[in-house]
């Protein structure tokens, strides 16, 4: 954070926390990710399948799983949430991810845990969370996966309460089981690398390492932070033609040393970088990159198995991706709703590897777009749009083979700094820890957290959105 933003919050920062107190107490209950359905909504049994539904990240830079809990009570809490993941080409390795979600019993703050789980012999592996207050009737909460990434997951399912079904019984006979394990789990190559600083768009200083991938599939990076910071956040990249590079937000150990799993691109260049944006570079000193090859264990097995009946069978769902409308190639008029919206999101689907093209009109602009799916068939790209708007044209002019392209769409509102579908006091909190350096900067934020439409973000977007919200007219996303 520079000094500049820096003194900002320090001059302004108690105004807007009491007033973003006043705004929360008189919209209480509000949240975008909150679902308002009464409290008495029906009780899910014990073994329910819930599903999940993909969507890209907010930085645009791969997706995460969204799990609706909508129908979850207060009853719940304490009891368990069960998913079963399966990806066929990572078996027998160590996973991980976080379970993440904006928690009303904490002011709507990010609320975030991180998982690990080891896979079998198919590549199955389960994560299990408890149920807790902040996650009651909850209709956004975030499954993401980091290695492997959502798009290898194969399948899925997900049971509420699965240890207190009763409709399952098990019969079974004594099972001897001898296991013989070929070939050791595969342990890391620590590697060396180079540390040095680059100066980020803010004037800040970063601390920078950068390695050669040699033919890893993911690498580990550790660094420690130096100072108090319970956050950390920066980017990887590669060049391999053109600038690829993902963008991460840590917990800080409290050992002060932050991990890093970075799933190594198959066309990652000669080199790759890795940047630590908060906290500067003199509170951070890398500690080690380690290269994993992903190599497979091979285990047999033979056994003489038990009988196992159950009296409840539950079918394996598999993600597909759902679109708002199919978009005809060269078609003018495809018209997208966006009252009192200032950013569009459209999400594409076409076999891996196809070149799309187009653009979004409005106010006689043209906004361009140009990209190529990746190995999940998905592109996704962003387009800042004019406040106030009612609509705009969205044209897809040329593609690699394909006459219609399947098309989702996701709208933002002005001032929706927690990206939640909703305005409301958390956004106030928001935009101050935005411009405080504890939250990323990406388009979509620089947009939304842009208030009072000057180009640029400031402490008096927060003080113009507290003034909305607690006068007397309604503001557009306040419900």
């Amino acid at each position: 954070m520079n000094s500049k933003i820096r003194n900002q919050w320090i001059q302004i920062s108690a105004v807007v926390v009491a007033a973003a107190c006043a705004v929360t107490a008189t919209v209480a209950g509000v949240s975008g990710s909150f679902s308002h359905s009464p409290i008495t909504a029906y009780a899910l049994e014990s073994g329910y399948e819930l599903s999940l539904s993909l969507e890209p990240n907010d930085d645009g830079e791969g997706y995460h799983y969204n799990l609706d809990l909508s129908d979850i009570t207060k009853a719940d809490v304490g009891k368990k949430i069960s998913i079963e993941f399966t990806a066929a080409k990572y078996k027998n390795q160590t996973l991980n991810g976080a379970i993440g979600y904006s928690d009303p019993t904490d002011g709507y703050n990010w609320a975030q845990t991180k998982w690990e789980a080891k896979s079998d012999a198919n590549g199955t592996y389960t994560l299990e969370f408890e149920i807790t207050e902040g996650l009651v009737g909850h209709n956004a909460v975030q499954i993401q996966c980091w290695y492997p990434t959502c798009d290898a997951v194969d399948s899925y399912k997900v049971v509420f309460d699965k240890d207190g079904a009763g409709a399952v019984t098990t019969t079974a006979t004594e099972t001897s089981v001898t296991t013989q394990v070929t070939g050791a789990p595969e342990t890391g190559t620590e590697v060396e690398f180079t540390e040095g600083t680059q100066e980020g768009q803010d004037g800040d200083i970063q601390a920078v390492a950068t390695f050669d991938p040699s033919d890893a599939k993911y690498a580990v990076i550790k660094y420690k932070v130096l100072s108090d910071d319970l956050e950390s956040s920066g980017g990887i990249g590669t060049y391999n033609g053109e600038w690829t590079q993902v963008n991460f937000n840590e917990e800080v150990g409290d050992d002060g040393i932050v991990t890093v799993t970075y799933q190594i691109p198959s066309d990652v260049g000669e080199t790759v970088k890795v940047m630590v944006f908060y906290p500067s570079n003199e509170k951070v000193k890398f500690q080690s990159i380690t290269l994993y090859k992903d190599s497979e264990t091979t285990t047999t097995v033979s056994s003489n198995t038990s009988v196992t009946t159950l009296t409840t069978t539950k079918t394996t769902t598999t993600t597909s991706f759902k679109p708002d409308k199919t978009v005809s190639v060269g078609s003018t008029n495809n018209i997208i709703n966006v009252i009192n919206k200032c950013y569009l999101v459209a999400t594409m689907k076409a076999s891996a590897g196809t070149q799309l093209n187009g653009a979004v009109y409005y106010d006689n602009k043209e906004l361009k777009f140009n990209g190529t799916t990746g190995s999940d068939g998905l592109l996704t790209v962003g387009f800042k749009i004019r406040s106030g708007l009612s609509e705009c044209n969205f044209q897809i002019q040329s593609s690699s083979g394909s006459n219609s392209i399947p098309t989702s769409f996701t709208t933002y509102y002005l001032g929706d700094a927690s990206l939640n579908g909703k305005v409301n006091g958390s956004d106030i909190r928001a935009i101050a820890n935005y411009l405080k350096g504890s939250e990323k900067k990406t388009e979509i934020k620089n947009a939304v957290c842009d208030y009072n439409g000057d180009g640029s973000v400031t402490m008096i977007d927060a003080e113009l959105l507290t003034k909305a919200l607690i006068g007397p007219s309604t503001i557009a996303g306040n419900e």
